[in-house]
């Protein structure tokens, strides 16, 4: 039998064989980068500014604040003074509001785009780039701090997931369809040991996906595959010492403990 009819006859054992060849590929080159990294050769883009980060927080407490349509406005009031970090679309709020993240993220290259003048009138000074695949990685201009993101299976069509939960950040940030997932391995890595979630709803059945109106997220599955990355945090966390609650005001994610933002600061 030669290989056409082989291939013909098995085409879930072809498909097998093909995602193996093209996902250890894409591994071999992240983790030569890596390596690369390690020797402080970073190419293109400047890891070296992460490298400094590490610890720096060790014992603190931080916030992530989604930019999901339970956040409201006087939620950011109080956590002013704290340190936190956001993402995204959060920088359309900035108008209505004096609180400003920390830390601010982003790894989407066409989010970037529609939010790069927004990004750049803020004129946050830690801004988080994350850097994967070349049409995936925001080409930002302005001063950011690129961390490397392992898409690991983003883009599967199929409803079960794969993540992990790194606590090298420099190494490697897992993708878990979420960036807000990626904001908890950098705040992990910077020595964070309680992290409180603020508006990551988790939930995209409504009409309104956001605080303010951005995108519409369309994929039903989303949510999900969100839920199951977020277990392998509070996994992780757990494990570790570390304290991840959730502040956000609906009960959609129910992978963490929940805690009222009022009472935070009782």
């Amino acid at each position: 039998m030669n290989l056409k009819r082989i291939i013909k006859s098995r085409p879930h054992l072809y498909n097998a064989l093909f995602m193996v060849f093209v996902y250890g590929n894409r591994q071999i080159l992240f983790w030569s980068k890596y390596l690369l990294r390690l020797v402080g050769i970073y190419g293109k883009y400047d890891y070296s500014k992460l490298k400094k980060l590490k610890d720096t927080h060790k014992g603190d407490r931080c916030f992530i604040v989604g930019t999901g349509p339970s956040l409201k406005m006087e939620d950011l009031e109080k956590i002013k003074g704290e340190y936190s970090f956001s993402v995204n679309s959060i920088v359309l709020s900035f108008p209505d509001t004096t609180w400003r993240p920390t830390y601010y993220a982003i790894q989407d290259n066409d989010g970037y785009k529609k939010l790069k003048d927004a990004i750049k009138e803020a004129k946050m000074p830690f801004i988080f780039n994350g850097v994967s695949k070349k049409k995936l990685t925001p080409e930002m201009d302005v001063d950011n701090i690129p961390f490397p993101v392992n898409l690991l299976d983003h883009g599967k069509k199929n409803p079960e997931h794969i993540t992990k939960f790194s606590n090298n950040a420099f190494k490697v940030v897992y993708d878990g369809h979420s960036i807000t997932y990626s904001a908890m391995e950098l705040a992990v890595y910077m020595g964070f040991t309680e992290i409180v979630l603020l508006g990551v709803d988790c939930d995209y059945s409504k009409a309104v996906n956001h605080i303010k109106a951005y995108s519409v997220q369309e994929d039903v599955n989303a949510a999900y595959l969100m839920r199951e990355s977020y277990k392998v945090a509070r996994r992780y966390a757990d494990e570790h010492g570390i304290r991840i609650l959730n502040a956000t005001r609906n009960a959609k994610l129910d992978v963490f403990d929940r805690v009222l933002l009022e009472d935070i600061f009782k």
